[in-house]
């Protein structure tokens, strides 16, 4: 259905449903009041019926909203059920999203690649913000803030999450220019790579590790795929491996990101700045844990107090004071749930990479794929940052699939 024989709520939803993907790249929890409203006016819509016939025809996306039962199952094992039903509030946009978008009317195409763009803008806005206010900073009081968590003082967003975020920017720009390459204006190419550099440059200066890694894996691929039909393979690949060294060149060159990398060759001290050595005894902590609850699991309510103990028993002192949770959302789960949830877990993960790989859908892939490298490092749906952007855009980019 087209935007304009929408009744007024649903215009109004799907408005909310614009402004939440432009939230999301900027603050931890602002998305979650404007995702209330936008429930609130699903409801003034009306047209009930219709809503619950097309929520029972979809079983595709109640599997998406199954994930939610996974912690409902860390619920019921956990002692501490006050813990676990926050928890359990962390997570409820696991199951509400994709209920929302079943309910309201069908998006068209040019719909969803509206919501796209806007969440693009939003993140090229944001590196403007946190370039700005770095760059007022480095005039006014002459302290240089464009490194890591001080290019992020304005916001609550951790660098991992930041560049998360900006890496998929990047995914939904390639994928684009994969698509259009031939059809869009010489003026306008330049104008994409051009956007596409200064979102690389602001991943490097984060030195969000896996997001640097994801940024140098996607232009990779993104260029073969592209320069293979232009220039040839041979040529392709010379370009590429050198385009590689250059970027590297570019990332040590910059002082602090070398810094931060060389921490992946250091190994003298458990740190706040050594996050390597800090997450090889924080894992070393989640499989002990996991190890004594390896079934079920120590419940969602009681993890933070089994991992704490682990820490204590290891002498990891920093792990007590900040309260680690597992860093790494496979280890997590297996710590929460156990081998039973972990493996409930994989399973949707690979029911989702089946989805699109039958369906021959790459951005759905492509953002899939970073999800699951981007988890390794970082327990993302402990945060309702993590766990609304997973949701928003799982659902968004399988739509595309309910009308092939």
């Amino acid at each position: 259905m087209d935007l304009l024989r929408r009744n007024i709520p649903e215009k109004v939803v799907f408005g909310m449903i614009c402004f939440i993907a432009m939230l999301i790249p900027f603050h931890k929890t602002l998305a979650s009041p404007v995702l209330l409203l936008s429930f609130i006016a699903i409801l003034l819509s009306l047209n009930y019926a219709y809503k619950l016939e097309r929520l029972l025809a979809n079983k595709r996306y109640l599997f998406f909203a199954s994930i939610f039962l996974l912690f409902v199952f860390g619920y019921f094992f956990s002692e501490d059920k006050h813990t676990a039903y926050r928890d359990l509030e962390v997570k409820f946009y696991l199951l509400a999203i994709p209920v929302f978008y079943v309910v309201i009317q069908p998006f068209t195409i040019k719909e969803r690649k509206l919501i796209s763009t806007l969440y693009v803008i939003s993140c090229l806005l944001f590196i403007l913000v946190a370039f700005s206010i770095a760059f007022y900073d480095f005039l006014v009081l002459g302290e240089n803030h464009f490194y890591y968590k001080e290019l992020l003082a304005f916001t609550y967003l951790h660098p991992s999450y930041a560049g998360m975020f900006q890496a998929f920017a990047a995914v939904l720009i390639v994928m684009h220019l994969l698509t259009n390459w031939f059809e869009i204006p010489k003026k306008w190419r330049f104008i994409y790579l051009l956007l596409l550099a200064i979102i690389t440059l602001f991943i490097f200066l984060l030195t969000a590790k896996m997001a640097i890694a994801s940024i140098f894996i996607l232009l990779s691929v993104a260029f073969y795929l592209l320069g293979k039909q232009i220039l040839g393979k041979s040529k392709t690949i010379f370009i590429i491996v050198l385009g590689n060294v250059v970027a590297i060149a570019i990332m040590l060159s910059l002082p602090y990101t070398r810094e931060r990398l060389k921490l992946l060759l250091t190994y003298n001290e458990v740190s706040y700045e050594n996050s390597v050595n800090s997450r090889q005894e924080i894992w070393k902590a989640a499989i002990e844990v996991a190890q004594n609850n390896w079934l079920v699991g120590t419940g969602t309510g009681d993890a933070e107090e089994e991992l704490i103990a682990a820490y204590q028993r290891n002498n990891f002192q920093l792990g007590v004071d900040e309260k680690y949770n597992a860093h790494n959302q496979y280890l997590q789960i297996l710590v929460e749930t156990g081998i039973v949830g972990l493996l409930l877990f994989i399973a949707y993960l690979i029911w989702c990479l089946r989805l699109a790989i039958r369906s021959r859908n790459h951005l759905y892939l492509v953002f899939l794929l970073l999800w699951m490298v981007n988890i390794t490092t970082e327990s993302m749906l402990e945060t309702q940052s993590g766990v609304v952007f997973f949701s928003f855009f799982n659902v968004l980019l399988a739509m595309d699939y309910s009308r092939k």
